[in-house]
């Protein structure tokens, strides 16, 4: 992308079956857990965007599973970069799938301009690009899994509208929209998320996850291959697509027709010979347009109740109309026992030994004090005592974040806004109003701006100590 053309969108779509390289979760995660920057409109926050994700990478390069893997496969990690991606994905939509979009939209796509042919004889159609997003994302584009629809809220109901205030605070309202699918695919992928990430993560520690959000939504989300009576349509699919959609929609159904077929013969049979039967009670004999008449009316009956005339209907309009299938919320966790978590050494406390304060921003911490963790079974912190805490090393972490909680707490009651035991919506409400009791410089040490916003709460009680600490010396002096 050459930035020439803004108004050119490129379109990012879900990866509804892959939870590895779906865009639009990690863009979810991503805005959970990091706050919305008031003062810019950057997708990350700060000035070194490239060197923190060439970090990243390197880190992620580093890590023994990752270089055994690589090994297996003959790549070596220190040929692997930042550009990486990109070479890939270009590779992969151009050479790697068969029936991919045409290398004009991959080039108009990646800004491989054609000097003389680029936006005069050859120029963008949103068509194209549909295409070239849809295949990048991962799906399979030789099945009708192709044209599966982004996990999404037919309705956007109050309970909806409550957990897109309480996990994008400060979100600008022109991202509205994508924030309803980016909450929709993360209550999609909850189950796997809880599985894989370890208990120190900081979204676990996102009310999303720590107030369980996630749970009533599950059942309000459509995640499916699309049909005619979606809210959204799916794009970006060729019509070949379509077609296999509809074969798989017609194979499914004739797959579901086939036991009851299989109970049909007897009882076909045996309703014709009660009809016959009936009928010579009252007559001395059957005539052969009474016999025509018993065996339409039977067999027309039972075909209807076994869906065989549906199928045909669909045969003839390739519609494929089927309703979605209900999906039932899982039952949230217990806890370890009745009055706490058993410890090795036999006593109960009320934190596991395995846990760990997460690495979160301040909001989401506050929270984690103010309400706790009901999916991990936590109790609010504010509640918890030092012996709760399983090694000395917490006791310095949670002494730190009683320090900052401490700030957060006399600005609340210096503003008549304090509540013992808030929601989580009057939690994130009352973070609202005290948050300047933590501001820090706005400086770093080297003169440069810092961001104000994606601090971990431990970076700022570091900043808030040395500020603190600093005034004292000046004080002195």
């Amino acid at each position: 992308m050459t930035g020439e053309r803004p108004a050119d969108a490129r379109h990012v779509y879900a990866n509804p079956l892959n939870i590895e390289i779906c865009p639009i979760l990690a863009l979810a995660v991503h805005f959970v857990v990091n706050s919305f920057d008031d003062k810019g409109l950057s997708l990350f926050p700060g000035s070194s965007q490239y060197e923190r994700y060439q970090k990243a990478l390197q880190r992620l390069l580093s890590d023994g599973d990752v270089q055994e893997r690589l090994k297996r496969y003959g790549v070596n990690p220190n040929e692997l970069g930042s550009h990486s991606t990109r070479k890939g994905s270009s590779t992969y939509v151009t050479t790697g799938v068969l029936g991919g979009p045409t290398l004009t939209a991959v080039s108009i796509r990646t800004g491989w301009l054609m000097p003389g042919v680029t936006n005069t004889y050859i120029r963008y159609d949103q068509t194209g690009d549909r295409h070239v997003g849809r295949v990048v994302s991962g799906l399979p584009v030789d099945t009708a899994d192709f044209a599966y629809l982004p996990p999404h809220f037919p309705e956007v109901d109050d309970t909806v509208r409550n957990a897109l205030e309480i996990c994008f605070r400060r979100a600008p309202p022109n991202l509205t929209r994508v924030l309803e699918f980016a909450l929709a695919t993360l209550v999609h992928y909850s189950p796997e998320l809880l599985a894989m990430l370890p208990p120190s993560h900081p979204l676990l520690a996102s009310p999303f996850f720590a107030q369980q959000l996630w749970v009533p939504l599950k059942p309000k989300i459509v995640c499916r291959i699309g049909t005619a009576t979606d809210v959204i349509r799916a794009t970006g699919i060729a019509s070949t697509t379509a077609l296999l959609r509809d074969m798989k929609e017609i194979a499914n159904q004739i797959r579901e027709m086939i036991p009851h077929i299989d109970h049909l013969v007897p009882k076909i049979a045996e309703e014709f010979r009660a009809v016959l039967d009936e009928r010579q009670l009252g007559s001395p004999a059957v005539t052969r347009f009474e016999l025509r008449s018993v065996m339409d009316s039977t067999l027309k009956e039972a075909l209807e109740k076994a869906g065989v005339f549906s199928i045909m209907e669909m045969l003839k309009v390739l519609t494929g109309e089927r309703p979605a299938e209900p999906t039932t919320a899982p039952a949230p966790p217990v806890r370890s026992s009745q009055n706490g978590f058993l410890w090795k050494s036999g006593v109960i406390r009320r934190l596991p030994e395995t846990f760990e304060f997460p690495s979160v921003t301040c909001e989401s911490i506050w929270l984690y004090y103010m309400c706790g963790d009901s999916e991990q079974q936590y109790p609010p912190l504010r509640k918890l005592e030092y012996e709760d805490m399983p090694s000395k090393n917490l006791h310095k972490r949670f002494s730190d974040l009683k320090f900052l909680m401490s700030r957060i707490e006399d600005e609340l009651k210096r503003l008549r806004a304090w509540k013992e035991n808030p929601t989580v919506e009057e939690a994130s409400r009352m973070f609202t109003r005290a948050e300047g009791a933590i501001s820090i410089p706005a400086d770093t040490d080297a003169h440069r701006v810092r961001r104000s916003t994606g601090l971990r709460w431990l970076t700022v009680v570091d900043l808030l100590r040395k500020a603190k600490k600093a005034n004292t010396m000046a004080n002195r002096s």
